[in-house]
């Protein structure tokens, strides 16, 4: 009986709507569950971004995510500032989006560009998916410029098949 219960207070966490004063940057600012990953937004030079009009929609990985990544994955990422920002930039799309309205499966431009690499989120068994990977541990959280999900993975793009150069890769 305990177990079914913890499970409705699980599902029911995941499943919470927070509206926040405040942008994007300054929700990720104050909330500890995140700090890594503004941490990395500020020393990317993402801030002002995450202050502007939007819509945004954030897949903020938590600082359990961070400290999953392989050893020396992070100290790597803060000393590649164009790799760092790649990252952080795939972990958004610009438009709002919401649990309610995902669906089956839904594809977004993620903040890199038009022609980057997609994020694609689904809603399956009552929870958010991102990239058929990253578990979405809270959603919805609303704010004025957007929106956040803290997922439990860092979600890593692909790496681009040409360059500007146009060499393979």
């Amino acid at each position: 009986m305990l177990s079914g219960a913890l499970v409705l207070v699980a599902a029911n966490v995941m499943a919470q709507e927070e509206t926040n004063d405040g942008t994007l940057a300054q929700y990720i600012a104050r909330t500890h569950e995140v700090s890594t990953f503004g941490k990395l937004v500020e020393d990317a030079g993402l801030l002002q971004q995450l202050t502007s009009a939007g819509p945004y929609t954030l897949f903020v990985p938590s600082n359990d995510a961070f400290e999953r990544l392989e050893a020396g994955k992070l100290n790597a990422l803060r000393n590649d500032r164009e790799g760092l920002r790649r990252l952080l930039l795939y972990h958004g799309v610009p438009s709002s989006v919401d649990s309610s309205t995902l669906g089956a499966n839904r594809e977004m431009e993620t903040l890199i560009g038009p022609t980057g690499p997609k994020l694609h989120a689904v809603m399956k068994d009552g929870r958010m998916l991102v990239n058929g990977k990253a578990i979405a541990t809270t959603t919805n959280i609303r704010v004025g410029n957007g929106t956040i999900h803290i997922i439990d993975t860092v979600l890593t793009p692909p790496i681009p098949t040409t360059g500007a150069d146009g060499g393979g890769g």
